[in-house]
């Protein structure tokens, strides 16, 4: 019986050695992202490479997997790395969308502003001219009211001279009658 003890173990060390032979000399500790449930190593180990095989330690501690459950658990994670992808893009298709959404707004509002401001500008002008307009109308008011104003004055001066004019005449003819002497 010791004999086939022995027969076993040696065996087993030579499985074992068979198995870490194909895996590399060391056991591997990290997940490959891209390998599903297979381990990589530090890239600074060598002889240690991500593979899809099982390795030492999992060979003796860990159930293997179902074929079928392993295949859905592949579909699904490509499925949602998909789904996530597509999620990815729209997120940034609507974020894209949404900051056009907001550019266009301000585009808007805008030109909304330069319409305003154009109209405002143009009522401006507008009021301008009519401010214009109306002090020339009132300057020329003014400018006829002083022209009637000087015809005025003008026509009492000449008023006031006829009448000084009447008066030496009436003096002169007073002073001849007085006197005899007839001018």
């Amino acid at each position: 019986m010791p004999s086939f003890l022995k027969n076993i173990i040696v065996l087993l060390a030579f499985f074992l050695v068979s198995v870490a032979a194909n895996t590399g000399p060391y056991a591997c500790e990290k997940c490959c992202p891209e390998i599903r449930d297979g381990y990589c190593c530090d890239d600074d180990i060598p002889g240690c490479v991500c593979e899809d095989s099982p390795t030492l330690e999992r060979a003796f501690w860990e159930e293997e997997e179902d074929p079928e459950q392993a295949n859905h658990n592949r579909w699904y994670v490509r499925h949602t790395r998909r789904k996530q992808n597509r999620t990815d893009k729209r997120k940034w298709k609507r974020e894209g969308s949404v900051c056009r959404k907001f550019e266009r707004k301000d585009r808007k509002e805008n030109n909304k502003m330069l319409r305003m401001n154009k109209i405002d500008r143009q009522e401006d002008a507008k009021n301008r001219k009519e401010g214009a307009k109306a002090e020339r109308i009132a300057d020329y008011e003014n400018r006829i009211e002083a022209k009637e104003d000087r015809a005025a004055d003008y026509e009492a001066r000449l008023a006031a001279k006829e009448e000084r004019i009447e008066a030496r005449d009436a003096r002169v003819e007073a002073y001849g009658a007085k006197n005899g002497v007839v001018f």
